[in-house]
């Protein structure tokens, strides 16, 4: 990622390394699309947004600060298969 990695990147640095990252790979990456729901479906998660219907095997949900309350309310809707990561960054390291 560019820019001072002594720093938390700017939004627009992330934007644009988010960008770059999913062309890069080639990933179905969607700008401006929210989330209206998710779901179960067989072996999948369905997630229904304002540009239509997504079917997948994971999703990533990234929470921020309220990632624990977050987190039970996700567990609810696919108990067997949510699992929490938590990774923290510290300032400087």
């Amino acid at each position: 990622m560019k820019g001072d990695p002594n720093v938390f990147p700017t939004k627009d640095v992330l934007a644009d390394y988010l960008v770059e990252y999913a062309t890069q790979f080639e990933l179905p990456f969607q700008c401006s699309t929210e989330v209206l729901s998710l779901g179960k479906l067989d072996d999948y998660i369905v997630l229904i947004t304002n540009k239509g219907c997504l079917k997948t095997k994971q999703v990533v949900i990234a929470t921020g600060h309220f990632r624990r309350l977050l987190f039970r309310l996700f567990q609810k809707i696919c108990p067997q298969r949510i699992e929490m990561k938590v990774n923290y960054m510290v300032k400087g390291r």
